[in-house]
């Protein structure tokens, strides 16, 4: 494997964050969705008196929940991706640098 040259390594940097901050954006998409999922509220007044007798009422809610919580998880994981890929740029920019003051310089023979 080749040592890649800096515009390599800039790229990929480059191309980590972009894609943190892709992950990031969407996972206020998803945020923001779950907090409009969570206040939506329908009781029998508007379902109608017969929604009411077949339970459909306490069934949305319930649906209501399982979107929420699932929207707080893909939020959550599309956090943790971005985390992830910001730490595989941090840790290659540290072994990098630390990397960096091991070379030695040999000079061929005089």
């Amino acid at each position: 494997m080749t040592t890649p040259d800096s515009d390599v390594v800039e790229v990929a940097l480059e191309a980590l964050a972009t894609d943190a901050r892709a992950w990031r954006g969407s996972a206020q998409v998803l945020h923001k969705a779950g907090q409009a999922a969570n206040s939506y509220s329908l009781t029998n007044f508007h379902m109608g008196y017969l929604a009411g007798l077949v339970d459909v009422t306490n069934k949305y809610a319930e649906v209501q929940a399982l979107a929420v919580r699932l929207l707080g998880e893909g939020t959550a994981a599309m956090c943790e991706f971005a985390d992830v890929l910001d730490k595989v740029a941090e840790d290659y920019l540290a072994t990098d640098t630390a990397s960096a003051g091991t070379f030695v310089t040999i000079e061929g023979p005089r």
